[in-house]
C-alpha cells in the first residue's frame, strides 16, 4: 500500500534539510509520533539506524538506505509490526523548498482486507503532518 504528501516552504532547501537533521523536531511535526531513539551519531548516512513508537503502527527499527544531502533521505523498517519503507525528498522550487513525504506499508493477511481504511487514516495523518511542518518551517 502506498501513500504520498507534497507541500511547498517558503525556505530554501539547505534550511528546510536541516531542520530534518536535528532528530528531536521529528516530535514537532508528526503529530503520531510517541517516541524515538537514534541510534546512531549525527549527522545520518546510510546504514544509520533509530527505533520509534507510533500510535498507529507500533514500535518498530529504520535503516536508511540512501543520503543524498539536501535531496533525498530512504529508510525501511527493519523490525516493525507492518514492514515499511518511505523517503523524504527536498526539491529546490521558486519560492522554496518542494517536500515530499512517500511510504510504502507491506500489508499482509487480514489487514490487506482493510486496506483502503489503513490507507485513508495514514494519507490523513501525513496532511496533518505536513500541515504542521510548512507552519513551524514558514512560521
Amino acid at each position: 500500500m502506498d501513500y504520498r504528501g507534497t507541500i511547498t516552504i517558503r525556505r530554501p532547501v539547505n534550511e528546510v534539510w536541516a531542520f530534518f537533521q536535528q532528530p528531536r523536531n521529528d516530535f514537532a511535526w508528526q503529530a503520531d509520533l510517541l517516541r524515538h531513539s537514534i541510534l546512531y551519531e549525527s549527522p545520518a548516512k546510510v546504514g544509520s539506524r533509530g527505533r520509534e513508537t507510533r500510535k498507529s503502527f507500533g514500535e518498530s527499527t529504520w535503516e536508511v538506505t540512501e543520503f543524498t544531502p539536501e535531496q533525498r533521505i530512504a529508510y525501511k523498517s527493519i523490525s516493525s509490526p507492518v514492514p515499511y519503507d518511505g523517503a523524504y525528498l527536498f526539491e529546490g522550487v521558486e519560492g522554496g523548498t518542494r517536500f515530499t513525504s512517500e511510504y510504502h506499508l507491506e500489508l499482509s493477511g487480514l489487514s490487506r482486507l482493510l486496506a483502503p481504511i489503513v490507507r485513508h487514516l495514514a494519507q490523513k495523518q501525513l496532511v496533518t503532518n505536513l500541515d504542521r511542518l510548512k507552519w513551524m518551517l514558514e512560521m
